[in-house]
């Protein structure tokens, strides 16, 4: 069952401080350069800190835009480590052209609705078909969702991969190809 949402005045406190952990079997050291190098990844700023750090995540949710500043701690674990990313400053604003365009072509997609009532609209049918489509191709197909859960599942990805991949990969064999 999903949480309610909460209201809070506009620049009121949300309420506590987000946080997820990620337990690795690896030691510290190479769960913290997994972060490192993730965030690189996802052209981000990281400030190492004793056992953790600083981050700064550009993120995406649909139409919204915006960065998640955080702190990482990692702690050793039951023969491994824990990394436990903390949420501190969380921004987001629309990206403005994309409604712009989405809006610009939902004018003449309109059309499309109305020909049957208001025949003299008929003529924006094609116009409104082809802006509609464009729109749908250049924005809303185009839809992308990257938050701090999908950066630790990256980060756990990061640590599954093997250290020396060259020389296991060139002993696994590739994948047989079936021809159709």
């Amino acid at each position: 069952m999903r949480e309610r949402a909460r209201e809070t005045p506009a620049g009121a406190a949300s309420g506590p401080p987000q946080v997820l952990r990620l337990r690795t079997t690896r030691d510290r050291a190479a769960a913290l350069a997994a972060v490192a190098s993730t965030v690189e990844d996802w052209s981000g700023e990281w400030t190492a800190a004793g056992d953790g750090g600083d981050l700064r995540l550009p993120v995406e949710a649909g139409l919204r835009r915006g960065f998640v500043r955080g702190r990482v701690t990692a702690t050793a674990a039951n023969g491994g480590s824990e990394l436990a990313l903390e949420i501190v400053e969380a921004r987001w604003w629309v990206h403005r052209v994309s409604v712009a365009l989405l809006l610009g072509a939902a004018v003449p997609a309109m059309a499309g609705v109305l020909w049957p009532f208001v025949p003299a609209v008929a003529p924006l049918v094609p116009l409104g078909l082809v802006l509609g489509a464009a729109s749908w191709l250049a924005i809303l197909a185009r839809l992308r969702h990257r938050g701090p859960a999908e950066f630790l599942a990256d980060v756990e990805l990061a640590l599954e991969q093997p250290k020396g991949g060259d020389e296991q990969r060139s002993a696994e064999k590739p994948p047989p190809i079936a021809p159709r």
